[in-house]
């Protein structure tokens, strides 16, 4: 169970708690600022972040893990997000009553082709979360025609093909325990996948690691192909995977690609091997 959850969902998944994405939270000042700010900010934020990061690497091991430390206590009381499965995402959507999607800040940040991959959500559909700081004023040029409002239908069929072109999908903080956003991304677009290989991410793993069921493994590959965390090796003596759970971060995309059905979600705190 991740901190968020003791802290924001009473022992329970935090993102699965209306009061997380409650219109009083999005009302507040401080935090409506602070996500304008992040929005109009956000190239020249994340490449001072990015840059801090790339140093913290290069650092002893000791300094890095104390570094480490203070910039994921610094991110999650602002934006700090959670990977999680797809059949998590078909809970918050059918939790929320607004969804817009729009562009994705990451790829407009390295200057990658526009994917409208990213979703606003919101319990009510017409918070000023979605009005005032969803609005095409934070988003200049070609970008701000991607903004549209879709039904929790369509915005699950598109995480589905999001999922089986690899991409992670994850729910975000902005102004934690305030849930505004759901974010689908693939290395190397993505600067919060980044932030996991850097060593300081600025995420949770999910509530899952990957069960694996050796007598249904082909020994394909597949799978260690598609997981953007490296916690799959394929055995090329014994033609079988090995899973590192210290590295799953139970998003499930191997499983989506495992056509013997090798794969599946287990609740973390289920995993002996964790």
């Amino acid at each position: 169970m991740c901190q968020f959850c003791v802290q924001h969902g009473e022992g329970k998944k935090w993102y699965l708690q209306a009061k997380n994405y409650a219109e009083d939270l999005a009302q507040d000042l401080r935090r409506r600022e602070y996500m304008a700010y992040c929005l109009q900010n956000f190239e020249r934020l994340a490449k001072t972040a990015l840059r801090r990061l790339e140093w913290m690497a290069s650092t002893p091991p000791l300094v890095r893990r104390w570094l480490r430390s203070l910039f994921v206590r610094y991110a999650q009381p602002r934006h700090f997000g959670q990977v999680v499965p797809l059949e998590d995402v078909a809970q918050i959507l059918d939790l929320v009553n607004a969804i817009v999607r729009l562009p994705c800040v990451c790829r407009r940040f390295l200057g990658q082709r526009e994917e409208r991959a990213c979703f606003a959500v919101s319990l009510n559909p017409h918070s000023v979360f979605l009005q005032e700081v969803v609005s095409a004023d934070y988003w200049k040029g070609p970008d701000t025609t991607g903004l549209e409002r879709v039904d929790q239908e369509t915005a699950l069929e598109l995480m589905r093909d999001f999922e089986r072109r690899g991409w992670v999908h994850t729910v975000w903080t902005f102004g934690t325990p305030f849930i505004g956003g759901l974010c689908n991304c693939e290395l190397p677009y993505c600067f919060a996948l980044r932030t996991v290989a850097l060593g300081a991410p600025i995420f949770f793993p999910a509530e899952y690691v990957i069960h694996w069921e050796a007598a249904r493994c082909r020994g394909c590959g597949a799978c260690e192909r598609v997981c953007p965390f490296g916690a799959l090796h394929l055995d090329a003596v014994q033609q079988q995977i090995k899973v590192d759970y210290s590295r799953c971060y139970g998003c499930g995309l191997c499983r989506a690609v495992c056509e013997p059905q090798a794969l599946r979600l287990t609740p973390r705190h289920s995993q002996s091997a964790f």
